[in-house]
């Protein structure tokens, strides 16, 4: 469900607040969450639980996180979504972030990822004539995971692969660095997309930044 919070506001409110690049939905959210009494994170460590404990779900709160049992070499597309032609080479063991401005196409580029094993996201764009090819790193063995109601932090062993789509959007970002640190202890690879407002520098010195700006 799309947000429609512009509509419920007084019209003078939300014109000072874009003048003042005011992030309207944020203070809204912020503000549900006080009302409902639902408590915000307040380590690095407990919003990697969180993201989690809510992977596989789609518009969750702390952005879309999945869980893959390959790790990615790499991946083309083909007239799907805005792209013509997009290629991107990820890292084994590694962070990937695809940076770039709002609505470039970040999602786009993580959802075919998602389709190859078989999850088709709600927002896939319709392409037509669209081709995705996504490639493995090599000699992969099978892995078996097993389902049960441990903490996150377990669910995540046994898989290689983490997709981290809008996540470092939700986070303040005097936590991205520690986040991002949390994330690499995990010791798997972690494909993420993140926008021009968040620095790259908050990401680890090996990071790689896979920029979408100039490539629509």
């Amino acid at each position: 469900m799309k947000k429609n919070t512009l509509l419920y506001l007084d019209s003078d409110l939300v014109e000072r607040a874009k003048r003042e690049n005011t992030n309207i939905s944020r203070l809204a959210e912020d503000a549900l969450r006080e009302a409902l009494n639902i408590t915000v994170p307040r380590t690095a460590h407990e919003y990697l639980q969180r993201i989690l404990a809510d992977a596989g779900c789609e518009l969750a709160r702390y952005g879309e996180i999945y869980l893959l049992p390959f790790q990615i070499e790499s991946l083309k597309l083909e007239n799907v979504g805005p792209f013509q032609k997009f290629e991107a080479k990820f890292r084994r063991d590694a962070i990937s972030v695809i940076y770039g401005p709002s609505g470039s196409g970040k999602s786009t580029i993580v959802r075919p990822i998602l389709l190859a094993f078989g999850k088709r996201h709600t927002y896939f764009p319709k392409s037509e004539n669209g081709k995705i090819t996504v490639k493995l790193f090599p000699s992969q063995e099978l892995v078996n995971i097993t389902v049960n109601d441990g903490k996150p932090l377990d669910a995540a062993k046994g898989y290689k692969c983490l997709i981290a789509d809008n996540t470092f959007e939700r986070v303040p970002k005097s936590m991205i660095s520690g986040l991002s640190k949390e994330i690499k202890d995990l010791q798997i690879q972690v494909i993420a997309t993140a926008s021009i407002k968040i620095d790259p520098s908050m990401f680890p010195e090996d990071t790689n930044v896979i920029s979408v700006k100039d490539s629509r």
